[in-house]
């Protein structure tokens, strides 16, 4: 008898395993998006820009605009985490026009209430503000 018990592990790992599998896609599937339409990669930019795109995550806490030279030092855009969805949309105001000109990376990061975070970066040229 114990024989015909042992017969039946194999299955049961293997079903087991597939169940593993299945939720962890569905898991990673759900993970939210963090995409910036605009402005586009390597885009010039100045003065008062408007940052478009889509943040939504099923488990979102918060979204949040930064910019960077170089990705060191991340300075926040805004009020920093913002609550609520968007998509397709305005995510926030970026104001360059105290910005010396140059390469600036902005960063788009999606958190969801489990700390995980989902985040998108493009690369702009911010040129002088001709209103300065």
């Amino acid at each position: 008898m114990e024989l015909g018990a042992h017969r039946w592990l194999p299955v049961v790992v293997l079903t087991v395993a597939v169940l593993g599998l299945v939720l962890t896609e569905s898991i990673l599937a759900a993970r939210g998006t963090a995409e910036i339409t605009r402005p586009e990669q390597n885009e010039t930019v100045s003065g008062i820009v408007e940052v478009w795109g889509t943040a939504t995550d099923d488990n979102m806490a918060y979204y949040q605009l930064e910019y960077s030279t170089y990705g060191r030092e991340w300075t926040v855009i805004g009020s920093g985490h913002r609550a609520g969805q968007v998509q397709h949309g305005i995510l926030g105001v970026w104001d360059t026009r105290r910005l010396p000109p140059g390469r600036y990376q902005l960063r788009l990061s999606v958190a969801d209430t489990l700390g995980n975070h989902n985040q998108n970066t493009v690369e702009v040229i911010v040129a002088p503000d001709s209103a300065r």
